[in-house]
């Protein structure tokens, strides 16, 4: 009998557009077997094609340029697939340990789940936290409103400890000493105020989305980069103004989470936390569904690409900063790592080879299946005995050598327990606007495997 979904899920924001997404469930969650096929083999399909967003939900998806967001269709068929909860039965819980900008969870609250985030990114806890929390707009009305009254009342003198901190003297390269003024007047002036804490985070979320665009580093390269194109445009007039682009955006902001499709929303049990995903905040048998997309293999550099960010708006110090990019899953930093066998075939033999072209290279890629191991781990440990795991991961290329990571995770997965449930969807990557190609010996990502594990019973 074909599986389809959930009868509380029709009234959905995220609408189905054609039949054919019975199809996507049997092949990802419904087949009811195990899956024995090759896995070269997987079944291809294009989620935009099943899944259509509403514009409200788009929107809200959309706050802010955090990179690396996963695509909302995805985020949507994957949750319209996974099984409900019938009446009476208590609303399941959805985790993403990775949660980056919240898109999981925020099509998670569509379905009328509760949902738990976590991060080790600053920024991305705050943006995920906002994107689920209910907002009132009298009251973020209310809130700028202080607030820009405190920065016209500031005077020059409250700014003098601040301009002189470590964050803000790393910023003089990146910025133009206006726009550290207007930062700074926004960061002490957000201190001074009494005002809700969901709206401070609120405000916060807008002042980072504004940062970049009045920066100087090249706005088409994620990464902050002051290429020579970027250099050449720059005028003899006054750049842009934070605190007009931050009150622009902070309009638009508010406009997306106040719309009546976002406030409906049920929150239930729900909220987001500051934390590795190696070390989650969850008993045991906690989470009825795990849905996550850990970092792809020297595919992007999180810490990196927003690290202006951070700095500019005082969520972490230069120190703290440099720890979080060093203990950062994937991170680059390979000084006193001891490589070791994992006694896995296809982890072993793909560690090898790469390491037999760059010995670095194949040192990185051991810390970031450690680092994987220990997270899905951490995964199976917070899961139901009859929950799902689902992942979303791209395959990567390092020194032209393609590292083929889904096929990867798989073995980890099969190693601590879980088991696929079926096929694995392949979706093509159309967007590229969060991807650089940083040198020769690296490549395009083009697919996204989507994965379906449960644990072995």
């Amino acid at each position: 009998m074909r599986a389809g979904p959930s009868p509380e899920l029709k009234s959905c924001p995220v609408l189905l557009r054609r039949n054919d997404v019975s199809i996507f469930h049997e092949s990802l969650l419904y087949s009811g077997k195990d899956w024995q096929g090759e896995l070269e083999v997987p079944r291809r399909l294009d989620v935009r094609s099943i899944c259509e967003v509403e514009t409200p939900i788009r929107k809200a998806s959309w706050i802010h340029p955090y990179p690396a967001k996963m695509l909302g269709e995805i985020a949507g068929s994957i949750v319209l697939s996974l099984r409900g909860h019938s009446k009476g039965e208590s609303s399941p819980l959805l985790v993403d340990p990775m949660c980056g900008s919240g898109t999981t969870l925020l099509f998670g609250l569509c379905a009328g789940w509760s949902v738990r985030g976590f991060d080790a990114n600053p920024l991305a806890t705050l943006i995920s936290k906002v994107k689920i929390t209910h907002y009132d707009q009298r009251s973020l009305a209310e809130s700028i409103r202080k607030l820009q009254t405190a920065i016209l009342n500031l005077g020059k003198t409250d700014l003098v400890d601040l301009k002189e901190s470590d964050e803000f003297g790393a910023l003089d390269y990146w910025f133009w000493p206006s726009i550290i003024d207007e930062v700074a007047r926004f960061r002490v002036s957000l201190e001074q105020i009494s005002i809700p804490e969901k709206d401070r985070n609120f405000l916060l979320l807008a002042a980072s989305s504004s940062i970049r665009p009045v920066s100087k580093a090249d706005p088409e390269v994620v990464p902050p980069t002051i290429s020579i194109k970027r250099k050449q445009s720059f005028g003899v007039g006054r750049p842009l103004s934070f605190l007009t682009t931050f009150r622009t955006r902070a309009e638009r902001i508010k406009s997306a989470l106040t719309s009546p499709t976002i406030r409906n929303l049920k929150r239930g049990y729900s909220g987001v936390k500051c934390l590795d995903a190696r070390e989650l905040d969850l008993e045991d048998g906690r989470a009825d569904y795990v849905l996550m997309s850990p970092p792809y293999f020297t595919a992007h550099d999180y810490v990196r690409s927003v690290r202006l960010e951070l700095l500019s708006l005082g969520m972490c110090s230069v120190e703290e900063l440099h720890r979080l990019h060093k203990n950062t899953i994937g991170s680059v930093g390979t000084y006193g790592v001891c490589v070791s066998a994992f006694g896995l075939p296809k982890c072993d033999s793909i560690i090898s080879k790469l390491g037999l072209r760059d010995e670095r290279r194949g040192v990185m890629l051991w810390r970031y299946l450690q680092d994987m191991k220990e997270v899905l781990t951490e995964c199976q440990r917070i899961l139901k005995h009859n929950g799902s795991l689902v992942m979303v991961i791209g395959d990567s290329t390092s020194q032209g050598l393609k590292i083929p990571t889904a096929k990867l995770m798989i073995e980890l997965c099969t190693s601590i327990g879980m088991r696929l449930r079926s096929v694995p969807v392949v979706n093509a990557i159309r967007s590229r606007g969060f991807m650089t190609r940083r040198n020769t010996t690296a490549a395009v990502i083009e697919d996204e495997w989507i994965l379906h594990f449960t644990p072995y019973n």
